[in-house]
């Protein structure tokens, strides 16, 4: 573990060419099956990853769709506008009440002018009015017209009330009828006031009619924030789960096509041939020596046994010593055994014969040994080596 491992190959042949020969083969299979098998699963592996970051991106898109589309429903009541939704229904609810602020004012106004009239047929600001109610009264309109359009657009129902009422007090002022009894000035002064209060009045209520349905439809939206906000949490953090892993993928995916490039150029293999198959010099069995000194010690064993087995069972008598242990008598003396001609011949061939198989085994051996096993000119040299040194 965590070391590097290391395995031989050997090959047994009748020459040293043919056994590096096998060796040097089968190292080139073993690299070939080692780089196929790890091009095809580098190639799996890309193929893998290029699947999963498909379906990632294809997950991703559709989370994001779905968060477009919450969004795109719930614009009016988004966690993100909820400060400045609550900002503006405060402002509003201010604006509300000092609205109703001025128009309790103006009641009260209104109610102490008509008190102050019916009792004393006048008004505080009698000597001051020298216009008629309807002059009087459009000249208030025009300054409550430019102080609207300050404030409003040309659009807003408090500009198109005052404008339609000047309109109306500029015909009135132009049809007016001469033989109409004319009003005293403190009626045209009270008439005038009123008439001031009660459209300043109408205005007023226009506006809290305007900021009623707003303040409501915030109070609403401000109501479902919280709900799209757990909903859109949770939709976050689906799409950033789905994120992380589709970078994750996409991280793998780029290590994975470098290393099936890799594979393929044949430069990741992890098998590497430290040291290719050369011819031997010598072969590694059989031990000559060995051999050798194992025939000579075998037959000396074998001649020493034949010979002891020969003097053992051999049941002819050969000495005198013999004659008297077996037949128990003393000899007088003894003849030797004298060979006869032809005697001498077959003993002759024998001999020769032996000595013909004795130079055929050595010279079958030596056949053997230079064919089967090594040639006998590298053992010769290799002899002469060991002699030098």
């Amino acid at each position: 573990r965590q070391q590097a491992t290391i395995f031989t190959i050997t090959a047994e042949a009748k020459n040293g060419e043919t056994a590096a020969g096998i060796v040097n083969a089968l190292v080139d299979q073993v690299l070939e099956q080692d780089a196929a098998f790890r091009t095809e699963v580098a190639s799996d592996t890309l193929l893998f990853f290029e699947k999963e970051v498909r379906r990632l991106g294809d997950a991703l898109d559709a989370a994001n769709t779905r968060i477009l589309d919450f969004q795109n429903k719930n614009v009016d009541a988004l966690p993100e506008t909820l400060d400045f939704r609550m900002g503006r229904q405060s402002l509003l609810q201010e604006r509300m009440t000092q609205i109703r602020r001025e128009i309790g004012q103006l009641n009260d106004q209104r109610r102490r002018l008509s008190e102050l009239f019916q009792t004393t047929g006048r008004t505080e600001a009698q000597p001051r009015r020298a216009l008629s109610p309807e002059e009087e009264e459009l000249e208030q309109l025009n300054a409550q017209l430019r102080e609207a359009l300050s404030v409003y657009s040309d659009t807003h129902p408090r500009v198109a009330m005052l404008r339609s009422r000047i309109g109306t007090l500029e015909a009135v002022l132009e049809a007016r009828n001469p033989d109409a009894e004319p009003e005293t000035p403190g009626e045209r002064v009270f008439n005038a006031q009123i008439v001031e209060i009660d459209s300043q009045l109408e205005a007023l209520h226009d506006t809290i009619s305007d900021l009623e349905p707003e303040i409501a439809s915030l109070q609403a939206t401000i109501e479902r924030t919280p709900t799209n906000a757990i909903t859109l949490s949770a939709m976050e953090r689906d799409r950033a789960n789905i994120q992380s892993q589709y970078d994750t993928a996409v991280s793998r995916l780029s290590a994975a096509a470098t290393g099936e490039r890799i594979e393929v150029l044949s430069k990741g293999q992890r098998l590497s041939v430290i040291e290719r198959a050369v011819p031997p010099a010598r072969p590694s069995e059989p031990k000559m020596i060995l051999m050798g000194a194992g025939a000579v010690g075998l037959g000396l064993v074998l001649g020493i046994v034949a010979v002891v087995l020969r003097e053992i069972l051999n049941p002819k008598i050969r000495r005198p010593a013999e004659i008297s242990k077996k037949l128990g008598i003393t000899p007088l003396g003894t003849i030797p055994f004298v060979d006869t001609p032809g005697e001498r011949w077959r003993q002759r061939g024998l001999r020769s014969a032996a000595l013909v198989v004795v130079i055929a085994g050595i010279v079958g051996a030596l056949i053997f040994i230079d064919r089967q096993v090594s040639p006998l000119d590298q053992i010769a040299q290799k002899v002469l080596r060991q002699g030098r040194l």
